[in-house]
Parts: structure tokens; C-alpha cells; sequence
């Protein structure tokens, strides 16, 4: 009686498949890798920044109550120009 082997496709389709180094546990989401000792660490996600965030950044407080104050004088009907 003969034993059974793999066919012999299988062992060309093992041998031609690419293992990725990293790639995101199927459980929690996380980056796992082939290397137990050394995980890949976590992506930070940065939150989405507001338009104030971003303004904030290009502006001082000065010059933010500055436009601040123009604004709301021409809303009030208070500007001259």
C-alpha cells in the first residue's frame, strides 16, 4: 500500500507564496509579526485637527482678538469703510 503524499501543486504554491512581515491581528486589530521577541509597535492615530487648531497655529491670541473684533464690527454695521 502506498502512502500518501502532498500533490505536488500544493508544495509549488507553498514554496512561490510571499509571507508579509507585518499585518494587522485579525483579533484585536493590532500590527503582529513573524518575530515574537520583537512585535511591531502600534500606529498612533493623530485626531483630526479643527479649523480653530489650525488657525490657532498661525496666529497669536492678539491677532486672533484682533480679527475677532473686526468681524464683529462689520456685522454690527459699525465699519466705516
Amino acid at each position: 500500500m502506498r502512502k500518501r503524499t502532498r500533490d505536488s501543486s500544493f508544495i509549488r504554491c507553498e514554496e512561490t507564496v510571499v509571507h508579509p512581515d507585518q499585518w494587522d491581528c485579525p483579533k484585536c486589530g493590532l500590527p503582529a509579526g513573524r518575530d515574537r521577541n520583537n512585535p511591531p509597535s502600534a500606529v498612533v492615530n493623530v485626531p483630526y485637527k479643527t479649523h480653530l487648531a489650525y488657525v490657532k497655529e498661525r496666529r497669536t491670541d492678539a491677532e486672533g482678538a484682533k480679527i475677532l473684533e473686526d468681524a464683529l464690527r462689520k456685522l454690527r454695521g459699525d465699519d466705516l469703510e
